[in-house]
């Protein structure tokens, strides 16, 4: 071997091998850097399945403390009669109709709370003397409560439709079960009164619950107070959008927010009672407004996250 050659090969040699050492030094760095990502996502996994564990128990425990509900129509009082009058009158008779029903849920508090409901707008056709009191006994109870007074309230009417021999007297509360989505569930009571005159009076009461306080969800509760000059302001555009070109029923500035609401996929319904903005031949007017008009309105829990 040429001697001149030697040295040449023994650096060659001390460079290769520096460069194995570095790219040893390099891979076990990569090596090392990608074992943390494997530990931090083994982490991660652990910690999500943990979440996810978690959550199906807490949803698990809701269902059992508040399930999906199955209802059935419940009958409080119910009775009807026609009445022959011995005078000649243009209809020679009378029909009385009385139907008043509840919604039965089996849960105790919400089968009282819906009771409750239907003996506070008996209330509100009754004389303040007249008035019963919604007290802190059962539903049962207050079932055989509410039905003695609809049948003293029967008599009395059956004996003002005799005298007076009117066409008819009517009275009816009928309660509904709307639906149910997650702690929230809906009814609405439909109350019907009819003295013989040229015309009834009707409304329809919606009732949102919160299952979880068991309580009634007021629209203070969705949208506070300081936001609901902007939700009349929406109401009142759609308001206006809906009469098209024809002129207002009231002005703007006797317009106001409808205490009685609903949700919906697409957003809240607010429902006016017959004659309050629109002629009753009208009957009752329900708004709509859209979830991305009314979301920056809304209280974060009351926004159906799942609804684009």
């Amino acid at each position: 071997m040429n001697k001149a050659l030697l040295p040449v090969l023994v650096s060659s040699i001390f460079m290769l091998s520096a460069c194995n050492e570095e790219k040893n030094i390099e891979l076990a760095a990569q090596l090392q850097h990608y074992q943390q990502q494997v530990d931090q996502l083994k982490t991660e996994l652990e910690n999500a399945n943990n979440k996810l564990t978690q959550t199906q128990n807490e949803l698990t425990a809701q269902q059992q403390a508040f399930p999906a509900l199955k209802t059935t129509e419940e009958k409080i009082f119910t009775r009807n009669e026609e009445i022959s009058f011995t005078e000649n009158r243009p209809t020679g008779s009378g029909i009385i109709n009385y139907y008043i029903d509840t919604v039965k849920t089996s849960i105790p508090w919400l089968d009282k709370l819906l009771i409750s409901q239907a003996i506070d707008i008996l209330n509100q056709d009754a004389e303040p003397k007249d008035k019963l009191t919604i007290n802190d006994s059962d539903s049962d109870q207050q079932k055989a409560v509410l039905t003695e007074k609809l049948e003293n309230n029967y008599q009395r009417d059956l004996d003002i439709l005799t005298a007076n021999k009117l066409p008819g007297i009517d009275y009816i509360i009928e309660t509904s079960y709307l639906g149910q989505r997650e702690n929230l569930v809906s009814f609405s009571l439909f109350r019907h009164a009819y003295y013989g005159g040229e015309r009834s009076s009707f409304y329809t009461r919606y009732l949102n619950i919160d299952s979880e306080t068991q309580s009634i969800i007021r629209l203070s509760d969705v949208i506070p107070p300081v936001k609901q000059k902007e939700l009349k302001e929406l109401l009142w555009n759609s308001y206006a959008n809906a009469l098209g070109n024809n002129k207002p029923y009231i002005k703007k500035q006797n317009f106001y927010i409808a205490k009685d609401f609903y949700f919906t996929p697409d957003g809240m319904n607010f429902v006016y009672s017959p004659s309050s903005i629109a002629p009753f031949s009208a009957g009752e007017i329900t708004l709509q407004l859209y979830w991305n008009e009314i979301n920056t309105l809304i209280n974060g829990q009351y926004i159906w996250h799942d609804i684009k």
